[in-house]
């Protein structure tokens, strides 16, 4: 009896996502704006433009702690998706260090 409850509320969160998800796609909204999609989505002179905005903003002396606080984080985000496009072109070199060590080819 409550493996059957289980199945039907998860049955149910499944399908509240898809329909949600369904909406989004349906209605034609865009990325929020300074969320990780929409700074994908900008060319690289609207991202270095977006980017030198927000950090006015954060910069700015009439921004209160909160605000910097956000746009800090929104920095960190352009950092991100900047560091993502400059890697996706290079093939690693060896050898290569990561969180687990040293990366040696084993040729």
């Amino acid at each position: 009896m409550a493996n059957n409850q289980k199945m039907i509320a998860l049955g149910l969160i499944v399908t509240a996502g898809i329909g949600v998800c369904i909406h989004t796609f349906l209605s034609g909204k865009h990325p929020e704006k300074y969320s990780i999609e929409w700074i994908e989505s900008l060319s690289d002179a609207d991202w270095e433009t977006e980017r030198r905005n927000a950090q006015l903003i954060f910069g700015s002396p009439k921004s209160d702690e909160e605000t910097k606080l956000q746009f800090m984080k929104i920095l960190d985000l352009f950092d991100m998706v900047k560091r993502q496009r400059d890697q996706s072109d290079k093939k690693p070199g060896f050898p290569v260090h990561n969180e687990h060590g040293w990366y040696l080819p084993s040729d």
